[in-house]
């Protein structure tokens, strides 16, 4: 009996031991981004992690705090574009922090992401500059069109413009933080962009997610052009029809008509069965072949 309560009494001191060991311990890290600063102090044995963020992006956006593709926060950036996320409790180990914006407006998105240390305690990262929000005017141009890109960042930063073609664009953002840049001379092909933003020699974190679009070639531009005209003129030709006081009944007169002929070429015993109750008429050669139809109304 008595070994048996020795046994329990070790156990104990084992696992107090243990955890006052742990607990001593700290981690300290810093400079996990470009454009922000951080620090780790906390106890390992804490189960309890929690993450304090703080940044700019551009004045009121939303911004989604993301880990592991789940959101776990929403705030809205303050009329500076200054924000913080304080206190988010997070799992032991993430070792990344995502964040989807969307400026004010609505009219673009930006998607970054920054890698940690592995989080064992509470974390706090400061002055992050998140990427501009960016949207295209249109996925897909003609030769000779002009395409957009714009989006918000924070007033007067300094925009710089990535395609997939080697070649960046600048421009400037205005005092509301807005900025757009329009092409003019791109050659036919797919491309891909993504925006960055440097505002007191401060560069933003690189976008993962980027813009595609494509440029047609002339030949396709040509392509597409006639089959638009095409399509105009046959509305312009059937709307009348559409708008008539029987509705889009009308519109399917051509269909009907283009059907049984179709119909009378391939099967013209089982078109004379299905019409029979609508025809009174039908003349028909030696051979048995339907020859005319003639339909109540036409």
């Amino acid at each position: 009996m008595k070994i048996k309560n020795l046994i329990i009494y070790c156990f104990v001191f084992l696992y107090f031991y243990s955890f006052n060991l742990g607990s001593s311990v700290f981690a300290q890290t810093d400079g996990l981004t470009q454009s922000g600063t951080s620090s780790v102090s906390a106890q390992v044995g804490n189960q309890l992690l929690y993450i304090n963020l703080s940044g700019y992006i551009s004045p009121f956006a939303s911004i989604d705090l993301l880990i592991n593709n789940y959101p776990l926060r929403n705030v809205v950036a303050d009329q500076y574009g200054n924000f913080s996320f304080t206190a988010v409790q997070v799992q032991s180990g993430v070792t990344q922090v995502c964040f989807d914006a969307h400026d004010y407006e609505r009219i673009g998105e930006s998607y970054s992401c920054i890698s940690v240390t592995p989080i064992i305690g509470n974390i706090t990262i400061n002055n992050l500059f998140l990427p501009p929000t960016m949207a295209l005017k249109s996925a897909q141009i003609n030769t000779g069109q002009q395409e957009v890109i714009q989006g918000y960042s924070m007033p007067y930063a300094s925009i710089l413009i990535h395609l997939s073609n080697n070649k960046t664009y600048s421009t400037n953002a205005n005092k509301t933080g807005y900025y757009s840049y329009t092409f003019n001379d791109l050659i036919a092909g797919s491309y891909q962009a993504y925006v960055t933003a440097t505002l007191n020699s401060v560069n933003s974190i690189k976008p993962l997610k980027f813009l595609s679009f494509n440029v047609l070639s002339l030949p396709q531009t040509i392509t597409n052009t006639a089959t638009a005209s095409f399509y105009q003129v046959l509305n312009d030709v059937m709307q009348p029809f559409v708008s008539s006081p029987i509705g889009t009944l009308w519109a399917g007169v051509p269909l009907l008509i283009i059907i049984s002929f179709l119909l009378r070429s391939a099967y013209p015993s089982l078109l004379a069965k299905l019409l029979s109750p609508f025809a009174f008429t039908f003349i028909k050669k030696k051979d048995k072949r339907l020859h005319h139809f003639w339909f109540v109304g036409y």
